[in-house]
């Protein structure tokens, strides 16, 4: 019924495998990734579970499945407790970013934004940098196509700007 350390170890090790897999862009498949959801919804910590569902996501939408994909995006984020001094907001924040993106390629331009906004948020409680300004980036896109000349500009001037006055605090090798 309850899994030994051995195994929490086990499946701890073959989640952070496929994340190392997916950092360095070697592909990955659904079945691959699928037991570590499984494994992690009934025992896993809340970091875990969100991870697992995000790799999932990512497995669903290289195989082209984008409501899938939106779909283990939407459970990753469930799955977040933002209640905890421990939350992976810098994960968190990758997940709406990805939502964004799925909707951004399907044309949903201001639910994009949102997502968009939302990784924002989410990316400085982290204090990731590059994830807030790329999410932030993104968001500018997303006023072009939707024709908002003005907001696009802003956006993208007011990022330019940060991205000059962070610039000594960014490692833009990572």
């Amino acid at each position: 019924c309850c899994p030994t350390e051995t195994d929490r170890s086990h499946m701890r090790a073959g989640l952070d495998s496929s994340n190392v897999r997916n950092r360095n862009s070697q592909p990955f498949t659904v079945s691959e990734v699928q037991p570590y959801v499984d494994f992690f919804d009934d025992y896993g910590t809340p970091n875990y579970r969100l991870l697992a569902y995000y790799l999932l996501g990512l497995a669903y939408y290289d195989q082209g499945e984008a409501p899938m994909a939106f779909k283990c995006y939407q459970n990753a984020a469930d799955c977040a407790d933002t209640t905890t001094a421990d939350c992976d907001y810098s994960q968190l924040a990758k997940v709406y970013g990805q939502m964004s993106d799925v909707l951004y390629n399907q044309g949903l331009y201001n639910e994009a934004i949102h997502c968009d906004c939302m990784s924002v948020n989410v990316a400085w409680q982290a204090k990731d940098t590059i994830v807030a300004l790329t999410s932030y980036e993104q968001e500018g896109f997303a006023y072009l196509e939707l024709k908002d000349t003005v907001s696009a500009i802003a956006v993208i001037d007011d990022v330019a700007q940060k991205y000059i006055q962070s610039k000594g605090e960014i490692d833009f090798k990572v």
